[in-house]
C-alpha cells in the first residue's frame, strides 16, 4: 500500500478512536491499534495510536486546566513515576507466567473491588484481616 493509499483508512480510524473516547472517557486504543494494524505494521500502529492519544489528552488539559483537581492529579503522577519504572523492572526480570499471575490476581481484585458497595468492602476487608 502507498502511503496516498492508506491516508484516509488512518485519518477516519484515528478521528473514530477519538469520537469514541470522547463520548465514553476511555477506549480510544481498543479502537484504534486493532483497526490501524490492518493497513499498517502493528509496530507503526500502537506508537501512532499513542500519540494521538496523548496529543488529544494535552488538548484537553488546555482547555480545561481551570477544572484539574491539582491534589488528585499530584497523586496521579508521583504514583506514575514510581509505578513505571517498577512495572518495567518487574517485566524485565520476572518469568512471564508470574506477571500473567500477578496480572490477573490484580485485575481480578480491581473487579471485586468495583463490583462491590463500599459498605460490602469494608466488610470483605475485615474477614481477611
Amino acid at each position: 500500500m502507498t502511503l496516498h493509499s492508506i491516508t484516509i483508512p488512518v485519518i477516519l480510524v484515528l478521528f473514530t478512536a477519538t469520537l469514541v473516547r470522547s463520548a465514553l472517557g476511555f477506549g480510544e486504543a481498543l479502537i484504534a491499534v486493532p483497526l490501524l494494524a490492518l493497513v499498517m505494521p502493528i509496530e507503526v500502529a500502537a506508537p501512532t495510536a499513542v500519540l494521538v492519544s496523548i496529543t488529544v489528552a494535552f488538548i484537553i488539559v488546555l482547555q480545561d486546566w481551570r477544572r484539574v483537581h491539582l491534589r488528585s492529579a499530584g497523586w496521579l503522577v508521583a504514583s506514575t513515576f514510581v509505578g513505571i519504572p517498577l512495572g518495567l523492572l518487574l517485566l524485565k526480570k520476572l518469568p512471564e507466567s508470574i506477571v500473567d499471575i500477578g496480572l490477573g490476581v490484580v485485575v481480578a481484585a480491581f473487579s471485586v473491588y468495583s463490583l462491590t458497595s463500599r459498605r460490602d468492602r469494608v466488610n470483605l476487608v475485615c474477614k481477611f484481616l
